[in-house]
C-alpha cells in the first residue's frame, strides 16, 4: 500500500472503471469527473488517495474525502484476480490507520444495497449502516484513538 503517484493515472482509472462496468455493465466515463486527474481530485490535505501493488502491477485503489472529523471512502477497487485474497482489507486497514493519525473520528462509506459483496466488506469491517438515500445505503464505523505514542512521526 502506498500514495497515489502521477504515474498511476491510467492503470488507478481503468481499474476502477473496470469495477464500474462489472456493477453497471457500462462505464460512463463523464460521470467520474474525479478520475480524470485524481491527483488534483485528492490533492487537498488530509484527502488522500492509496493503492496497492503487487510487483508493479496496481491492483487495489481506495481515496478519502475528509469533511470535518469524518473521512468517507471512495473509489475502493480492486482488481477482479486480486479479489478475496485480503487486498481489500489491507486497504482498509491502511485507511484506517490514516484516518488514525489524522485524528480522524469515523470513517463513512456509501454502497449500494443490491451490491452484497461490498455490503458484506463493509460490515465485517466494523461499519454499520445509519441512512439510506435513493440510491445508496450510508455505513460509517468509529476510528480507533490513538495515544500519542501510537502517532509515527511524520516524514
Amino acid at each position: 500500500m502506498r500514495r497515489f503517484r502521477a504515474t498511476d493515472q491510467a492503470a488507478a482509472r481503468v481499474l476502477v472503471e473496470e469495477g464500474l462496468g462489472e456493477h453497471f455493465g457500462y462505464v460512463d466515463r463523464s460521470a467520474n469527473p474525479d478520475l480524470v486527474d485524481i491527483a488534483s481530485s485528492y490533492a487537498t490535505a488530509p484527502n488522500a488517495f492509496f493503492v496497492a501493488e503487487i510487483d508493479a502491477t496496481l491492483i487495489g485503489t481506495t481515496g478519502l474525502i475528509v469533511k470535518g472529523d469524518a473521512g468517507r471512502l471512495v473509489r475502493v477497487a480492486v482488481a477482479r484476480d486480486y479479489r478475496r485474497l485480503g487486498v481489500a482489507t489491507l486497504m482498509m486497514n491502511h485507511v484506517a490507520d490514516f484516518a488514525g493519525r489524522a485524528r480522524l473520528t469515523k470513517l463513512i462509506a456509501h454502497t449500494q444495497p443490491e451490491w452484497a459483496d461490498a455490503m458484506g466488506f463493509y460490515q465485517s469491517h466494523g461499519f454499520t449502516p445509519y441512512a439510506r438515500d435513493s440510491v445508496d445505503v450510508h455505513l460509517h464505523r468509529l476510528v480507533a484513538k490513538r495515544e500519542e505514542s501510537d502517532v509515527a512521526p511524520a516524514a
